[in-house]
């Protein structure tokens, strides 16, 4: 094959890291790694690397005890279980897993909204707010576990969009006040 052509189907690939390669603990310190491995590799093969340095996530699909503060806090409160909250005040940064899902579609399209495959991307909006914060939003949810099963349903609905509307709102490039 031609070396135009050799390029033009040479796979990407794509890393999901996280925004705690920035942190000095085990699980920051081994996300970086990940990073400058995959950097090396690209450097060396001229292989396209994107890498995707993702905050916490909120929306469907996320799981307690697993990806999502959001989701454990959620779970926990609505089962009447106790949330942890060392500091309220620790910053929380967010993105709602369908924005996520829409930035990694886009690497696929043919249209040339794909990335250049060099380097770090973003996946936005992303939403800034605390640990205390997000708690003391969801704790509401709570509420629902002394009611009867019709009206638990549309209380916990309705508490869970006033919780989503309010995390939606604190854009980081804005400053809105909850």
């Amino acid at each position: 094959l031609p070396e135009a052509d050799r390029q033009a189907a040479r796979p990407q690939i794509v890393l999901s890291s996280s925004t705690q390669a920035n942190h000095d603990n085990p699980y920051g310190r081994s996300r970086l790694a990940a990073e400058q491995a995959l950097e090396a590799y690209a450097a060396s093969t001229g292989t396209p690397v994107v890498i995707y340095r993702l905050p916490g996530f909120f929306g469907k699909w996320c799981r307690p005890n697993y990806n999502s503060a959001v989701a454990t806090f959620c779970h926990n409160i609505t089962r009447g279980l106790p949330i942890t909250v060392n500091d309220p005040s620790s910053p929380l940064r967010l993105v709602h897993v369908d924005d996520v899902v829409e930035a990694f579609l886009r690497l696929l399209a043919p249209s040339g909204e794909a990335s250049t495959g060099k380097g770090f991307e973003e996946v936005g909006p992303e939403y800034a707010t605390t640990v205390g914060e997000v708690a003391q939003l969801i704790s509401p949810l709570g509420k629902v576990l002394t009611l009867g099963h019709g009206a638990k349903w549309c209380i916990a609905k309705a508490e869970f969009d006033k919780v989503r509307d309010r995390l939606v709102m604190r854009r980081c490039d804005h400053s809105l006040v909850m």
